[in-house]
């Protein structure tokens, strides 16, 4: 009758999952997770880490989507955002028990996250070319930039360092669109200025090289302006015409033009 007795006090008991989390844990995640998400959730071990996945697989995709779009435009993805995707990336291979106590450890950093997400998700969806410009305009330096200009531009560098894009969207838009507008109308100050230069110049030359004109009425003063035009156009003229100088060949005599009515001179 005792015979089977050593075995059993050998064998060895796999508790059931749900002595693996208090009751205490699951009923309190339980009541966290229904205020989030409107139901009264079991406490069953099993079926509250189904839940608890259910719940945050969406927020994995966009913690995926949103740290792409901020690390592609070189800015630093918020604390809240890195914490509550650490969180979320351990439920991938982790246990029911593991699930259960990990997100009732870190419910703090995965609501907060959460929220962080969804409006950085509206902002890298809507206003990723905004933050492009900013970018670049917070980057492009102060030259040609007024004083007042220049100290928007070192406050659109803290915004975009700061971890509240979404509540300073608005502000930096209007910070980017001031200072593009300010460097176009600097470019364009520039362009007058520079041709205003060249109108003075070409002004002084016309007085310097007018008695150029007064001698010569057929040449123009770009014509003076350039050195050695009259000598090359000279040049073109006689090679041009037909009563020039020949060269035959070494042995050969170079011949010039003689004038008509001339006779031809003996050789000997």
């Amino acid at each position: 009758m005792f015979g089977a007795l050593p075995q059993f006090r050998t064998a060895s008991f796999v508790p059931a999952v749900d002595d693996e989390v208090s009751l205490e844990v699951r009923a309190d995640l339980a009541e966290r997770l229904g205020q989030l998400i409107g139901t009264r959730p079991p406490v069953a071990t099993d079926q509250l880490a189904t839940l608890v996945r259910s719940t945050f697989a969406p927020d994995m995709q966009i913690a995926s989507r949103v740290s792409a779009g901020i690390r592609g435009l070189g800015l630093k993805v918020p604390e809240p955002v890195t914490r509550a995707s650490q969180v979320l990336e351990r439920f991938d291979d982790a246990s029911d028990p593991e699930v259960v106590t990990t997100t009732a450890q870190s419910w703090v950093d995965l609501t907060a996250g959460r929220e962080a997400l969804v409006a950085l998700d509206t902002v890298v969806q809507q206003d990723l070319e905004t933050l492009r410009s900013a970018q670049s305009a917070a980057s492009a330096g102060d030259e040609g930039l007024a004083a007042d200009v220049v100290t928007e531009r070192l406050e659109l560098v803290d915004l975009l360092a700061a971890e509240e894009l979404p509540a300073n969207i608005a502000w930096i838009r209007a910070i980017t669109e001031r200072l593009v507008a300010a460097r176009l109308s600097a470019i364009e100050s520039a362009n007058a200025e520079l041709k205003e230069k060249v109108g003075e110049k070409t002004r002084q030359i016309r007085v310097q090289y007018a008695d150029v004109n007064e001698r010569r009425p057929g040449r123009s003063v770009e014509a003076a302006r350039r050195p050695g035009a009259s000598h090359h156009r000279g040049l073109g003229a006689r090679a041009a015409s037909p009563r020039s100088w020949t060269y035959r060949s070494p042995s050969q005599v170079v011949s010039q033009p003689r004038p008509r009515g001339h006779p031809p001179t003996s050789a000997g």
